[in-house]
Formats: structure tokens, sequence, C-alpha cells
């Protein structure tokens, strides 16, 4: 899927993992500057797990500085730092999935 809705999870399934591969998979958004913001990373070694299944759950987070929907909202990319892996890029959409709209009253 390229795009989600605010209440999304964004989960991922990894297979195939060669005994080499070992790295960290970031979620990271984009912002409109150009700077990046990372929300959440995962660890991950071939040599212990070739196959696993994550999920990211993008949330506000007053520690974070994550304070409102629209710090969610945007262009993010999945990076895979330490492997030749192509990053994925998806979007978060304002539009809130039915039932969480609660989660996204501002933090800060």
């Amino acid at each position: 899927r390229e795009e989600y809705f605010l209440g999304h999870k964004i989960f991922l399934m990894v297979n195939g993992l060669s005994s080499d591969d070992k790295g960290f998979i970031k979620l990271i958004k984009i912002n409109a500057d150009g700077s990046e913001k990372t929300f959440k990373t995962y660890g991950f070694d071939g040599m212990k797990k070739r196959e696993f299944n994550i999920y990211f759950s993008p949330y506000l987070s007053n520690v974070n500085k994550i304070c409102s929907s629209e710090d969610v909202v945007g262009d993010f990319k999945m990076v895979f730092e330490g492997t030749n892996y192509e990053n994925i890029e998806l979007k978060i959409i304002n539009q809130y999935l039915p039932g969480s709209e609660y989660r996204f009253e501002p933090v800060c």
C-alpha cells in the first residue's frame, strides 16, 4: 500500500534475508523543507532471524515532539540502513481510520 490514513498500522513482512543481512529498518518522515524525522527504528540480524513481521504505528508523542496530526501527515520512507535494499516510499493522508480520531488530539 502506498497511502495510509491516520490510525492505520504499517505492516512489513520480511523474508529471505541472508545471514549477512544486518542493520536497521527506519520509518522516516520527510518534512516540507526536506528535513527528516525518524519515527521508529527496528534492528534486524539475518544470522538470528531470516523472516519476521513488524508494524509501525505513527502516533503523537510530547516527548518526541510529535504534537498533532499535522506532524504525522505527509511523505515517509522506510529505510533499510546497513543494506543495499531500496527504500519504500509511502504517504499518510489527512483522513482518519474510523474510531482512531481520539488518538490524534494535540499533546503539546
